[in-house]
């Protein structure tokens, strides 16, 4: 098999450390570096080509997690979307306490999936943040004009004759200096 390294985009992918305060990430995190070290044990190949494939195998292990997180808050916020709807439709036809008491467990359970989408979010926000500094967005440095004053040289003191004012004496001079 052979890769032709210039065809890869540049893309620098950083361990997002937000996701070491998930202690059961931590734990399978910690299982399957175990395991892929008792499976590279004695391999044949040197120790860079296993490391650069640890970091690999880490790094996906991350991705899928993450997005295994967010998928997941987001398939249970649809459900009890879904599931709500359907409470006040009953709610509208029978006007039963019963279901307003489920439709508002359903309500309180909704606020509750949607705040962990929230505090997921504003983990990957800060860790981004951090990541890229004080530097603008391309949005933002498009929309802010440069903040530039006018460099027009009005004035040149010369050593024998004073100061000039006349842009053709000054570019004259400036010709002559340089």
């Amino acid at each position: 098999m052979t890769l032709d390294a210039t065809s890869i985009p540049p893309f620098s992918w950083r361990f997002p450390p937000y996701s070491l305060l998930d202690s059961v990430f931590q734990e399978e995190l910690a299982k399957a570096m175990k395991d892929f070290f008792q499976i590279n044990k004695g391999s044949v190949a040197s120790v860079g080509d296993v490391l650069e494939t640890f970091k690999v195998y880490t790094r996906g292990i991350t991705i899928a997690k993450h997005a295994g997180v967010f998928k997941s808050i987001r398939g249970r916020l649809w459900l009890l979307k879904r599931e709500l709807a359907q409470l006040e439709q009953d709610h509208w036809n029978t006007e039963d306490n019963q279901t307003l008491g489920k439709m508002h467990a359903k309500l309180l359970e909704f606020q509750d999936t949607a705040l962990a989408e929230i505090q997921n979010l504003g983990k990957y926000t800060t860790s981004q943040a951090y990541r890229e500094g004080e530097r603008p967005g391309s949005v933002l440095a498009n929309l802010i004009p440069p903040n530039r004053e006018k460099s027009i040289i009005i004035a040149v003191q010369a050593e024998d004759s004073g100061e000039l004012r006349d842009p053709e004496l000054i570019v004259a001079r400036f010709c002559e200096y340089y």
